[in-house]
């Protein structure tokens, strides 16, 4: 077996999901632009409305998510709109992993004391996980549901 497994993305959309996302964020953005610059003030109140959903459309189309487990622990990357950033978790600061099984897949929480890393694991069974688990950090607790 390999030293890393890479989780499902978790990306919120399909490719084209999110290119329709980013097209409908522009145009309602590009709307609330334009109402902003007429004269009319009843019009000028739709502003605000069109420009947050327009905003929210174009964050959610640049969001990723990706999570890899490997020998050191398990890393979280998200990206937006060029902003980037990871969380290490260390197999030292790891106290439970959590896995169900699924027909298709297998999702897993990996918990310490603050925080907890929820993935999906779509080419894996639950006990290859956990011996792969057992085999990088013995002390870590795995629980099958």
């Amino acid at each position: 077996m390999q030293d890393i497994l890479k989780a499902r993305s978790e990306t919120p959309f399909p490719r084209w999901g999110r290119v329709m996302t980013i097209i409908v964020g522009l145009a309602l953005l590009s709307y609330s632009i334009k109402t902003f610059f007429t004269v009319n003030i009843a019009q000028m109140k739709l502003t605000f409305p069109y420009a947050l959903f327009g905003i929210s459309c174009l964050f959610i189309g640049g969001f990723q998510k990706q999570i890899f487990v490997s020998s050191e622990g398990v890393l979280r990357i998200y990206r937006a709109w060029g902003a980037s950033g990871k969380d290490m978790i260390p197999w030292a600061s790891v106290e439970k992993v959590f896995a169900q099984g699924c027909p298709q897949s297998v999702k897993v929480s990996f918990k310490t004391k603050k925080k907890a890393i929820n993935a999906e694991f779509t080419h894996i069974d639950p006990q290859e996980l956990e011996s792969f688990i057992n085999r990088i950090s013995p002390e870590t607790e795995v629980k099958i549901f």
